[in-house]
Formats: C-alpha cells, structure tokens, sequence
C-alpha cells in the first residue's frame, strides 16, 4: 500500500544508522529476560533531544534505565520527512544512544506479535482478541485511531471483519500497514500506535509481569490518550506487582526526575531540556501551596530553578 507523498517507509540514508541497528533476536532477548523499561521513542522527543544542548548525557542517562529503545517504523517516517531522509542530528543521537550501551530497533508495529510470541506461545486468535481490544479502546481516544476505523470499515470490509471476529489468521501486518498508510502531517499517530502496542503488551502481564514500557514524548496531545489508556489497562490487566508497567515520559517529568537524584548540575538539567534554555514552554505542574494542577509557562532554565527550589513539586507532562 504506497505512502502519501510527504512520507517514505524507509529514509533514504537509512544504511548509515544500519550498522547500529539491533537484530531482531537480539532484541528479543532484551526483551524477554530484561527488568528495565523498554523505551518506545516518540518523534517529538527524539528530535528534541537530538538537538539538545546535552544529547550525549541524554543518551547516557537513558542507557541507565533501559537496556532497548523502539523507534517505530511510523516515527521513522515522520522523522524522515523532510527531504525523505534523517536528519545529521537524528544520526548522530542514534550513534549516542548505541555508544551509551542501548539496543535500538527500528520496530514494524505488527512485529509485535512475533515479539510476544517468544514469551508465550500464543494463538493467533489470541493475538488478533489483543490487536482488537487495543484498537477499539484506542478508537475511543484518538481521532487518529477513529478515523482509521472509519476508513476501515469503508475501504477493507473483510480485513475488518477478521479484526472485529478474531479469525485464526493473523491480522497484524494487514492492520499497521492499512493504519501507516493513512499518516497525514501533523497528526499523531505514531504515538497511537504506540499506545495500541502498549495494550497489547498489557495483556502479557499475566505471564510477564516484570515487564515496563516508557513513552518518551513531548505531544501533549496524547496525553490524554495515554492516561485513558493506563485507566483501562489498571481495570483489565493491571495488578500490583505491575503497577509501574507504563509510564509516560516528557523531557520536563524526565527532567524532574533526575533533579530528584541530585546528582546532576544546573547547566546540565537545562542542557537536557532543548536547545535553547530561554524559549517559553508550557508544563503541567503541581506548585508549592497550590490545590491543584496548573499548566504554565516557563522557560528551561526557570523550570529547573523552580523544581530544584521545590516550587515545582510534580510535573505531569
């Protein structure tokens, strides 16, 4: 199914990232027997972070949570939109992130169902019953995710049909290659999609409960999304053991994060945070005294002079 015009599959210069690509048995052994976060990488921050003033020590942070980072095969294309290809900083971050230690793949989301394959030998009705419910609650959630239910039921009945009954075939390269072909400019899918894999890998809980996913985006668009999602997945899969399965990671909660470690600098917390450490952005906060959240503005370097005085007492996003 061809792409809109504006987005390739694959970037023109993706053989230069190759060499620091993980293979697909490498990181499924990360996966299996890791008790890190696996770091589903969204567009926004990967752009921001690469272009940052400290992307080496954003990468060598990172490294020390995690073992894997999933960069989507729709981040990839949203990354390489401009003139089909990576940007030098997009390239050079990857070569950061593979030096500090992380396996990085560039994940096809329908590989999702191999990948859970190795924990469990599922059928593929049982896969199919996981890829409905994630695409139906995200339905529900994203106009992304809607909107490509609509064009489903018009332009793919069957596919649709084998979706909403389970079939024994496996519907997962049918579904996120229909899903990837409907990408417009600035929408939000990639992080949809991510949230649909999120879902799925909710349902291996039972089995694999040691498992973690982080979200690392800055789209406060989807938000809203990942926190509906969190509230279904505590309702369906959920227990205590696996509370801390999801957790959606902005570069300012990031950011509060490592301020609570003490164990970085000033200049190197606001180096983390972009480029330039006078631009306005707004954040979701909990400030000293106050009843409850508010979203305000700042810039890098008075955010983190906030959090580090303890005016800033919690960052939602």
């Amino acid at each position: 199914m061809p792409m809109p015009s504006n987005f390739v599959d694959e970037p023109l210069n993706f053989n230069v990232i190759e060499p620091y690509i993980a293979s697909f048995d490498e990181i499924c052994r990360v996966f299996c027997f890791s008790k890190k976060p696996i770091i589903f990488y969204d567009t926004c921050s990967f752009s921001r972070h690469s272009v940052s003033v400290q992307p080496k020590l954003i990468a060598e942070v990172l490294a020390g949570y995690s073992d894997l980072v999933f960069i989507t095969r729709t981040v990839l294309m949203e990354l390489s939109v401009s003139q089909e290809s990576l940007h030098s900083n997009e390239i050079e971050y990857i070569k950061m992130l593979n030096a500090a230690g992380l396996k990085i793949y560039v994940l096809n989301e329908e590989q999702l169902a191999d990948i859970i394959g190795k924990i469990q030998d599922y059928t593929n009705s049982e896969l199919n019953v996981f890829l409905r419910e994630a695409f139906f609650e995200m339905s529900k959630n994203a106009s992304s995710i809607s909107a490509i239910k609509s064009s489903l039921e018009k332009e793919k009945p069957k596919l649709f049909k084998k979706i909403l009954l389970s079939e024994s075939t496996l519907v997962y390269e049918d579904f996120f290659k229909f899903a990837r072909s409907k990408k417009k400019n600035a929408d939000s899918l990639a992080e949809d999609l991510i949230l649909i894999c999120f879902i799925i890998l909710g349902a291996t809980l039972a089995i694999n409960p040691n498992l973690k996913c982080w979200l690392v985006s800055d789209d406060t668009r989807s938000f809203t999304a990942s926190s509906s999602v969190l509230n279904f997945m505590k309702m369906r899969y959920l227990e205590d053991e696996n509370k801390d399965f999801f957790l959606h990671l902005t570069t300012p909660r990031f950011i509060f994060m490592l301020a609570q470690d003490s164990g970085y600098t000033d200049s190197e917390l606001v180096g983390m945070m972009g480029r330039n450490p006078g631009r306005d952005f707004k954040v979701g906060v909990f400030t000293r005294f106050a009843m409850e959240f508010d979203r305000v503005k700042t810039t890098p370097k008075e955010f983190v002079a906030d959090v580090l005085s303890g005016e800033i007492e919690n960052v939602l996003y």
